[in-house]
């Protein structure tokens, strides 16, 4: 392949777009400029701007939760690198690999106050990233470029976010024609995921079989050959979080997903107390915490590497099974599926919609390929719960932060990954008082994006109590005059009938819509898990004592 000359900033970007990025989120500034205009010049590579850094970088966690791919998020150094480190951290816990690229002023600058020196001897925005999510790169010269694309590959491969500052000289100089062309040799697309030999299994045993899969499975597994080997053996399957919807989990197989608010057929499954636990484990994809937290050490694990699947369902797809095997399993998925996991308590409100009604009118209008971002407190809780994945990466949430505003703009980056499929983003008000501005991005770019907004007026949350009701209590906000204040169309319903209408006009619509209804307080009201196995949340708790 043949190069023309380039600056580093050309070359990082033509870096990007090999490894199949679309997007880059970014607040433009003085210290990133050289990237911008090459950037601006690029087809391959679209630029998407947002209103604050912060917002910026979860939209490119949406974009890699819902593609696959690394998202890319860029700002100046100093106020801007501050702000996105709340997506870093969001990012390192949550393992979404995000690139993040700040620019800082010329070398030779440093240490003299200077506006917004990001240097070791300014705001030191590398150490600060380097803190927070493990790894940040500054590159000092543009040889040193082919180590950040080394960088880049390894973090997405291993799904970890990464740091780059880059000085505005750097940006500029060009690179070595010979360094650009062994960078295209060396470094795309280097794979770091193991495969391992494919055990023999023998399925004919009367044993009650669960596949534990794990996000780090996902993009190594062909979903109908898991569903056709799935259902031939009636084995059950369990996901992490992330993992959802790697089997339709409508599906008898499907036992849903261990995480934040986990299923109760699978805590059930593993439930060392229960008559239908599980006694053996095969686990692809999943981190040893998760193992560690719901897995009783009793419970035989075989672990597998994310891609030995393929071979393993393969060397099994003609081996046959006893039908008595297979019956046995299929009577233990069926028991597990009639396991009553909650008390529901349908409760009609007079001029609110419940979170019960919300989800029922959710589901009925939807399609089955709908991607749903989900925010933080009662409407995280009720989603998770409520909605059923069908395809991978159709619920996207903070699995470990849960950070307030994220759902917002983490729809904003889905829906630039997945045009053609449906994206909702359910939120709370006050979520939409943090990042609400950034429906004004899904506007400026024409995303037909759903925003569902429960609103309660307050931070519900909080443990009731008088004393720190004025702490917890919001002020009356017109959603419909914020949302019309971007020229976006916005409706208001208290009942489920008239929020079920305007969810079905707002489905054909080809710009964004807000949904704006009042919904109860706490969800525990409707929705309350009556298994002993889930993990006891400490807010829970302290609510009992206040």
């Amino acid at each position: 392949m043949e190069y023309q000359e380039s600056s580093v900033a050309e070359a990082l970007l033509q870096e990007i777009v090999k490894m199949g990025v679309e997007y880059i989120f970014l607040i433009p500034g003085a210290q990133i400029t050289p990237l911008v205009k090459a950037l601006y010049k690029m087809k391959s590579l679209k630029a998407v701007i947002a209103t604050h850094e912060l917002a910026a970088a979860f939209m490119a966690i949406g974009y890699a939760r819902a593609s696959g791919k690394m998202g890319v998020v860029m700002s100046t150094g100093a106020p801007g690198a501050a702000y996105m480190t709340g997506a870093g951290i969001t990012a390192k816990a949550d393992k979404v690999p995000v690139l993040f690229i700040t620019g800082n002023i010329p070398e030779d600058h440093h240490g003299h106050g200077e506006f917004q020196d990001a240097s070791p001897k300014g705001t030191n925005d590398s150490a600060i990233f380097k803190e927070s999510i493990g790894e940040s790169i500054i590159c000092r010269h543009p040889k040193e470029l082919s180590s950040i694309i080394t960088a880049m590959v390894k973090s997405t491969a291993r799904s970890r976010p990464l740091h780059v500052q880059i000085p505005v000289d750097i940006q500029i100089a060009n690179i070595d024609i010979k360094m650009h062309q062994y960078m295209d040799d060396q470094n795309r697309f280097a794979t770091l995921r193991i495969t391992e030999g494919v055990p023999d299994i023998d399925f004919d045993k009367k044993r009650k079989t669960v596949i534990l899969l794990g996000h780090l499975a996902l993009g190594t597994i062909e979903g109908k050959r898991l569903t056709d080997f799935i259902r031939k053996n009636q084995i059950g399957v369990i996901t992490d979080m992330k993992a959802r919807g790697i089997i339709p989990e409508s599906d008898r197989e499907s036992l849903g997903h261990i995480g934040f608010n986990s299923d109760f057929r699978a805590l059930e499954a593993l439930s060392v107390d229960s008559p239908l636990l599980t006694d053996q484990i095969f686990a692809i994809g999943v981190t040893e915490a998760l193992i560690k937290q719901y897995i009783d050490p009793s419970i035989k694990i075989t672990r597998l590497m994310p891609g030995t699947l393929k071979a393993w369902t393969k060397a099994h797809a003609d081996h046959p099974v006893k039908k008595r095997s297979v019956e046995f399993r299929k009577a233990w998925l069926e028991a597990l599926s009639s396991v009553v996991p909650t008390k529901q308590t349908p409760v009609h409100y007079k001029d609110k919609v419940s979170y019960l009604e919300m989800f029922e009118v959710i589901d009925d209008v939807m399609p089955d390929d709908t991607v749903y971002c989900l925010d933080a407190g009662q409407l995280r809780r009720a989603g998770s719960m409520l909605l059923r994945a069908h395809t991978p990466r159709s619920i996207i949430q903070s699995d470990t932060l849960s950070p307030m505003g994220f759902g917002i703009c983490a729809a904003i980056g889905a829906k630039f990954a997945i045009p053609k499929k449906p994206v909702i983003s359910i939120v709370g008000d006050g979520s939409m008082r943090m990042h609400g501005a950034e429906m004004m991005t899904a506007v400026r770019y024409r995303l037909p994006i759903i925003f569902i907004v429960g609103d309660n007026r307050a931070y519900i949350s909080l443990p009731k109590s008088q004393e720190i009701k004025a702490f917890s209590d919001l002020p009356k906000v017109d959603w419909l005059a914020f949302a019309n204040s971007f020229g976006m169309k916005a409706t208001y319903s208290q009942d489920r009938e008239t929020f079920q209408g305007q969810l079905e006009k707002a489905k054909k619509s080809k710009r964004p819509t807000l949904l704006w209804l009042r919904v109860p307080g706490l969800l525990d009201d409707e929705f309350k898990q009556t298994t002993s196995l889930e993990y006891k949340n400490w807010l829970t708790a302290l609510r009992s004592k206040l």
